[in-house]
């Protein structure tokens, strides 16, 4: 299982390195970058991703939590080829990983409640024709009886 780390600008280039002795070849999952203080230097990002290329395991991935104004679809093609891994923009109002992740398990929480409800109308509505049908079955058989003794 790979790592979520992180790296702050506005510079990129030193925190990559620094991040380099930290984490093993092959164990990055998922790559947060996040602007720091300043005008973040988006061209150091280039580099930067090219020497984490070989730290990026088979499913990793960048996610930049950067203003969309300041990467280009070019640029972000030019990242997607350094990193050799998929490169996405962060939502504005998802900070986290982890802010993604309760959003997705409050989002299943409410599927699954929904799904509970709909199974108990179901099963409420099944006994419901059941009772109804017993009822009908035993006052048919009633009728066909009495109908015999009669005759």
């Amino acid at each position: 299982m790979g790592v979520i780390v992180q790296i702050t600008g506005p510079e990129f280039t030193q925190p990559t390195l620094a991040l380099m002795r930290t984490v093993g070849v092959g164990s990055i999952s998922v790559l947060q970058v996040y602007p720091g203080g300043g005008a973040p230097a988006v061209q150091t990002l280039v580099p930067a991703l090219t020497t984490l290329k070989l730290y990026f395991g088979p499913a990793g991935m960048v996610v930049l939590y950067l203003r969309p104004s300041l990467v280009t679809s070019e640029l972000l093609g030019q990242l997607q080829s350094a990193a050799g891994r998929p490169v996405s923009l962060g939502s504005q109002g998802t900070d986290t990983l982890a802010s993604q992740i309760a959003a997705d398990s409050q989002r299943q929480q409410m599927e699954r409640w929904k799904v509970m409800q709909e199974t108990q109308t179901k099963m409420f509505e099944i006994q419901q024709d059941v009772t109804a049908n017993k009822a009908n079955t035993s006052n048919k058989a009633e009728n066909l009886f009495g109908g015999y003794i009669r005759s």
